[in-house]
């Protein structure tokens, strides 16, 4: 083994994710986050293992979370860098820094807007100290709990900057205010969801005041857009 770090992708299949999310036909936004953050670990030229829920085992997202690093650990590796496939902001870059802050000794956080957290880079002594199944899960206590724990436990956290994650539609409405920072493809798949998303927003408000509307077919209508797989 030529390097004691290892990323570990935990994510679901896109079409989980879009359920899940609550975001409509968001099948081939998921698919494309998938494929980009894979070309991103690749390029970190660190080794990585990737989990869904084909292969999480677990009653509740903490356990599973839990086990998931668990299994990279018992493959032989000290430390693991955890992401996940919902934020659009993360690169390279960020990998690259979180496993050099980790061969200085550092534990890694990046915060979340919504309180949680989109990258953990965690040694294995430290894994095994904390009361890692017991935290505040996809709650906004998360980030704050968990860097507190760490802390209680002397760890030195290097934070890195805040970003957006994808938990809704609405949260694609912030993830455009950073659109230079995010790939063509996935820029065009949020334009798409979020055209779709306000045409259909739009016509149901319309609906409840009894108000008609007809959009003509050459205005672009977002209903006529199709994703296509």
């Amino acid at each position: 083994m030529n390097s004691k770090t290892a990323i570990l992708v935990f994510a679901n299949s896109p079409e989980v994710d879009a359920q899940r999310k609550g975001i409509q036909h968001g099948e081939k936004l998921f698919e494309q986050l998938n494929q980009n953050l894979i070309q991103k670990v690749k390029r970190s030229r660190l080794p990585y293992f990737i989990t869904t829920e084909k292969t999480q085992k677990g009653k509740n997202f903490g356990e599973r979370f839990y086990n998931a690093i668990s299994d990279v650990f018992e493959s032989g590796y000290q430390q693991v860098i955890t992401i996940g496939n919902d934020t659009p902001q993360l690169l390279t870059q960020h990998i690259l820094k979180a496993h050099q802050a980790l061969n200085q000794n550092n534990t890694i956080l990046g915060p979340s807007v919504d309180g949680g957290f989109y990258i953990l880079g965690i040694h294995k002594n430290t894994f095994d100290d904390l009361d890692f199944k017991n935290l505040a899960w996809q709650t906004s206590k998360l980030f704050n709990q968990i860097k507190s724990a760490l802390i209680g436990l002397q760890n030195n956290v290097l934070c890195l900057e805040t970003f957006n994650d994808i938990d809704n539609i609405e949260s694609l409405k912030h993830i455009q205010n950073f659109i230079h920072k995010i790939s063509a493809q996935i820029q065009h798949l949020i334009s798409i969801l979020i055209k779709r998303f306000e045409f259909i927003f739009f016509n149901l408000q319309f609906s409840t005041l009894g108000v008609n509307t007809q959009i003509p077919f050459n205005k672009g209508s977002p209903r006529l857009v199709s994703i296509t797989r």
